[in-house]
């Protein structure tokens, strides 16, 4: 018996912002549910015929 599976990537990126005063982390507030409004890290799906690092960078 066959299993369909639909498996979706994601490419998260963590950017850290040196400071005098200690380290920032960039947020972003989520539009969508699930958490609308929520912070979250910048980052999204990874589209066919994309790599990690291109996913990331257009992220």
């Amino acid at each position: 018996m066959a299993i369909d599976q639909h498996i979706f990537i994601t490419a998260d990126c963590l950017i850290i912002s040196e400071h005098e005063i200690g380290n920032k982390v960039l947020l972003v507030k989520r539009k969508n549910n699930p958490y609308k409004d929520c912070c979250a890290l910048r980052g999204g799906f990874v589209d066919s015929n994309e790599g990690l690092q291109q996913a990331a960078s257009r992220e």
